[in-house]
């Protein structure tokens, strides 16, 4: 598999070859032709918060005073994440088509990388190949249209870097190149955890001996456990993600990695296809793949998504399964390569087109499904930050998130453009609404009918009058609990119906009778509302927990 005439060649002298100069230009023109239309979106769903979050605090607090570290998300260690919108607000501001350009600028050079990595060990046309699969793959898709995926594109930059860099420290017996690819792991690890297990395919890469392998890993392998020491530092435990019970399913875990192959390339006929072409695919080049290297690296994609199956799901082909997606091409492009050297390589040719065919068809269905739920936050952050004081926002459902991450926008405009005149306040509940004088405010809210935020001020006296005739004094009891970085909490005694719990007067979030979440601050404040099968509605008293002073509160109507 290796190509030994690389062993002792200088290999930027690979860079400048008329094949990989064709080749880049080709990647180039192919991810501005495939995601032009992206450059045209606004914010959407968790920017505001980011650009709050990056527009408050400089680098060096994410990414080394843990408290901070710690308030963009309690669950992951990604300071990255933040740093990407910190870069992109120095260069762009508050315009979205320069955060875009920035994305694609990494996929588009993440897809060369990934040519080059592959040309380690296969022709270039196959190698091409891959990097083609991975740039039109349907979590790729995802990645260009949402701007907080930055941190998982800016990763897996790295992480081929990192991976070439290995490799041409193996070949040319040099250790600049493993410290070059130490660096660039490092710069990966610190964008998202699902990049961390990757040091485990090290010794089994296809190059040198295995103790030259392991010699050039120790760089990696002191990254990794700097790593392990700073996760530990800032969240408290090492692995579990939103899942802080440590409960894991196996036979959830299992059908829900069974069904990734049909996310990929969708679930139906056409993509069931596509699969089947895979497997006939590996198993003609059965010989020739190397199954070790293989199954280390897919355990090592699928080791992080553990703790994502149960909370919050790993449902569709998004940025859960871009890793996945990314070695899929390369698994992909290796089997094609293998199997042009064995059978007719217009076989090979016409099963590669129909794959390419079919994950282009899934990826424009994936592109047409996003661009419908990205809707109601890329209305409603266009609304946001050009509406005035006059007018007040709803969220569909009063969902928390809206009321999380909206604000955030305003703030960042505010941080950033101070002269900015106030905008629209967003209102959390009914009972807050009840309250707004229509005589001189006006209520808008994102309706699916028109696509746009449209004003419901007409709709309020009955949304009230509605919500005040569900209105009742039923039993209820809570039990809340705040310790090491999270929530817990007991809620009954109903086992049908929905919790809702209102958060920091942003608007409610959905929880079961019984559960744990990551929460890193230090204060909560809100109610518990519970909705019966048969429509009436009762409430908690408020509730305003602080861990300087309590940690638990616990009530009860009977």
């Amino acid at each position: 598999m290796e190509k030994s005439e690389l062993k002792l060649t200088f290999p930027y002298r690979q860079l400048f070859s008329a094949q990989t100069v064709i080749a880049t230009f080709l990647l180039a023109i192919l991810c501005i032709g495939f995601y032009y239309n992206v450059l045209s979106a606004g914010w959407r769903f968790d920017d505001g918060d980011h650009l709050n979050f990056a527009s408050t605090y400089s680098p060096w607090q994410y990414f080394f005073i843990p408290e901070i570290t710690r308030l963009q998300s309690g669950a992951n260690l990604t300071p990255w994440n933040a740093l990407f919108y910190d870069i992109n607000l120095s260069l762009f501001g508050l315009n979205p088509s320069g955060f875009y350009i920035h994305q694609l600028i990494i996929i588009g050079l993440t897809s060369i990388a990934t040519f080059f990595l592959l040309k380690l060990w296969i022709a270039p046309a196959w190698s091409l190949i891959g990097a083609v699969v991975f740039m039109v793959g349907a979590p790729t898709v995802h990645i260009a249209n949402e701007i907080m995926t930055g941190h998982y594109s800016s990763g897996l930059l790295f992480v081929v870097i990192a991976l070439y860099a290995f490799v041409c420290a193996v070949r040319l017996e040099q250790n600049r190149y493993a410290l070059i690819g130490a660096f660039f792991y490092l710069l990966a690890v610190t964008c998202k955890e699902i990049y961390v297990p990757l040091i485990v395919i090290l010794p089994f890469l296809p190059a040198g001996t295995l103790k030259s392998r392991l010699r050039f890993s120790i760089a990696f392998l002191v990254v990794f456990l700097i790593y392990i020491f700073w996760r530990f530092h800032v969240l408290g435990r090492l692995f579990g993600g939103y899942n802080l019970h440590g409960n894991y399913d196996l036979f959830l875990i299992l059908e829900t990695f069974g069904n990734i192959p049909l996310l990929l390339f969708g679930n139906h006929l056409i993509g069931k296809l596509a699969i089947t072409i895979v497997i006939m695919l590996l198993l003609m080049s059965y010989g020739q793949i190397n199954w070790k290297l293989a199954l280390v690296a897919l355990s090592a994609i699928l080791f992080p998504l553990i703790p994502l199956v149960s909370f919050p799901g790993v449902a569709a082909a998004d940025r859960y399964l871009f890793l996945a997606g990314w070695g899929l091409s390369i698994l992909l492009a290796c089997s094609l390569s293998f199997c042009a050297n064995k059978v007719n390589k217009n076989l090979v040719w016409l099963a590669c087109g129909i794959l390419v065919s079919i994950n282009l068809a899934h990826s424009r269905t994936e592109q047409q499904n996003l661009s419908k739920i990205a809707a109601p936050t890329e209305k409603s952050y266009q609304f946001m930050l050009n509406s005035n004081t006059n007018q007040v926002y709803i969220a569909p459902d009063f969902n928390y998130y809206f009321g999380a991450v909206l604000p955030g926008a305003v703030a960042a405009q505010k941080h950033l453009l101070p002269s900015s005149p106030d905008r629209a306040r967003i209102i959390p509940d009914i009972e807050q609404l009840a309250t707004i004088d229509l005589t001189t405010n006006s209520v808008w809210s994102y309706s699916e009918n028109c696509n746009c935020v449209e004003n419901v001020t007409s709709t309020v006296s009955d949304k009230v009058a509605d919500y005040q005739n569900k209105l009742t004094e039923r039993e209820l009891s809570v039990r809340l609990t705040m310790e090491q970085l999270k929530v817990e909490w007991h809620l009954g005694p109903y086992q049908d119906g929905e919790y809702v719990i209102m958060i920091n007067n942003q608007g409610f979030f959905p929880l079961p009778p019984n559960g744990a979440h990551s929460y890193p601050r230090k204060t909560l404040e809100g109610y518990i509302l519970y909705k019966s099968p048969e429509g009436w509605i009762t409430k908690s008293p408020q509730f305003n927990i602080d861990t300087s002073t309590q940690s638990h509160w616990e009530w009860s109507r009977l």
